[in-house]
C-alpha cells in the first residue's frame, strides 16, 4: 500500500499523499514549501516525489492506507466533509481476511503464475502511476551484485537459478554476468595493485641503496679533508720565520701567498693558532705577530694619505680567514674585522714614536751625567 490519507493537526487539513511522505515514529508528514503551485503539488504527489531538502515537516495523523491514489483522494474527500473514514476500518478487517486466505493458498502455482498475480494485485492504476522500467532494474541490481563480489572478493559465479528484486524474476544468464564481469574487474584491480606495491618496493630498495652510497660518498670526502686539514695544521711552513715582518720579507711573503692558494690555506690555519677572547683581541694579536710597526706606518687600508693599500696585499685576506677560523669570532663579518686592522695602523706611528722615545732618552742621561764630571 503507497498511499495514505493523512490529517494534518495544526492545520486541520486532510490529504491523500505518499506513504513515503509520512515518517511513523515522529507522526510528522512532509509537504512542499510555501509558493509552489497546486498543480505542482498535486503532481509531486501523483508521481511519489521524494522529499526534497527544503520541504516543511508538519505534525499529522494516519486516517488510512489505500493502495492507488484514485481510492485515497475519494478517501481524502469523504474525510473532509465527515472529517472521519467510516469505511476505513471494515475495509482494513476485509484487507486481513483476503490476506489470510491468500496465506492459505496452496503453493501449487508456478513462478510465473504467482509474478502475474503479484503484479495484478499492486498494480491496481496503471494508467495512472506506470511500472519501474525494467531495464532500471536490472541495471540497479548488477551493480549491487558487482558490489558485493567486490566486497567479499568472490570471484566465482553464482548459480542460482533465478534471482527477483521487487517482484521481478532475473535470468541466470544476466546475474552471472554481473559476477563474471566483477570477478573480472577484482582480478585486474588485484594485478594492478599487486604491481603497484612491488615497484614501490623496488623504489624504496634503490631510495636506501643510494642514501647509503650517499653516506658512505660523504664519509670519505670529510675523512679526506680531515686529513688535509689536519696536514695543514701541522704543516709550518718556513716563512713564518720571517715574522714580523719588514718591507722586504713582506715581498717575499706576497711572491710566496700568491704561488699557491694552499699557501693561504696553511698561512691562515697558523695564524688561527694565536688565539684571542675576542675579535678585536684576535686582530691585535695576528697584526702584532705579522708586521712590526715600521710597515704598519706606510700602509693604510684604503691608501689615505698617499700611504700604500693594505686591502690589495695577499696576506690581507689571508687574516681575514685566520680570524674567522677561530670559534669566538666565527659569525664575524669583514668589516669588523677591516675596522680593527683600521685601528692598528692608524696607531702603528704612535707605538713607533712610544718605542724609540726611551732610546733617545738614555744616550741624553749619560752625556749630562759625563759634562757634570
Amino acid at each position: 500500500m503507497s498511499w495514505i490519507v493523512v490529517k494534518f493537526d495544526g492545520e486541520e487539513t486532510v490529504e491523500a499523499v505518499p506513504k513515503t511522505w509520512y515518517i511513523e515514529k515522529n507522526s510528522q508528514c512532509y509537504w512542499p514549501p510555501e509558493g509552489t503551485v497546486k498543480h505542482v503539488i498535486i503532481d509531486f504527489i501523483k508521481k511519489k516525489h521524494q522529499p526534497a531538502a527544503n520541504w516543511m515537516l508538519y505534525e499529522a495523523s494516519v486516517l488510512g492506507i489505500y493502495d492507488n491514489y484514485k481510492k485515497a483522494q475519494q478517501k481524502a474527500n469523504k474525510a473532509r466533509n465527515t472529517n472521519i473514514l467510516s469505511s476505513n476500518n471494515e475495509e482494513l478487517k476485509q484487507k486481513k481476511k483476503h490476506d489470510r486466505k491468500k496465506n492459505r493458498r496452496p503453493q501449487n502455482k508456478s513462478n510465473s503464475e504467482y509474478e502475474l498475480s503479484s503484479e495484478t494485485e499492486i498494480s491496481l492504476d496503471d494508467s495512472v502511476y506506470p511500472d519501474v522500467p525494467i531495464e532500471q532494474i536490472n541495471s540497479s541490481n548488477s551493480m549491487r551484485v558487482e558490489n558485493n563480489t567486490r566486497k567479499n572478493n568472490q570471484s566465482k559465479v553464482i548459480t542460482h537459478d533465478t534471482t527477483s528484486t521487487c517482484g521481478i524474476t532475473l535470468p541466470t544468464s544476466n546475474t552471472a554476468l554481473s559476477y563474471k564481469s566483477g570477478s573480472t574487474l577484482e582480478q585486474n584491480t588485484f594485478e594492478r595493485d599487486k604491481f603497484e606495491k612491488r615497484v614501490f618496493r623496488e623504489l624504496h630498495l634503490l631510495s636506501l641503496k643510494i642514501d647509503d652510497i650517499s653516506e658512505g660518498i660523504n664519509a670519505l670526502l670529510k675523512n679526506k679533508a680531515d686529513e688535509v686539514k689536519q696536514s695543514v695544521c701541522n704543516e709550518i711552513p718556513e716563512i713564518i720565520q720571517l715574522f714580523p715582518l719588514n718591507e722586504n720579507s713582506l715581498a717575499e711573503l706576497e711572491d710566496w701567498l700568491m704561488n699557491s692558494e694552499d699557501n693561504k690555506t696553511i698561512l691562515s690555519q697558523n695564524l688561527s693558532r694565536i688565539g684571542g677572547s675576542c675579535i678585536k683581541e684576535i686582530v691585535r694579536r695576528i697584526m702584532y705577530r705579522v708586521f712590526t710597526n715600521e710597515v704598519g706606518m706606510s700602509y693604510s687600508w684604503e691608501g689615505a694619505k698617499k700611504k700604500k693599500v693594505f686591502k690589495n696585499l695577499a696576506v690581507a685576506s689571508v687574516i681575514l680567514s685566520a680570524v674567522r677560523l677561530n670559534k669566538n669570532a666565527q659569525e664575524c663579518t669583514d668589516s669588523e674585522i677591516i675596522c680593527f686592522i683600521k685601528a692598528w695602523l692608524v696607531r702603528s706611528k704612535d707605538r713607533f714614536n712610544n718605542n724609540n722615545k726611551g732610546k733617545n732618552i738614555a744616550p741624553q742621561r749619560v752625556e749630562i751625567e759625563e759634562s757634570t764630571h
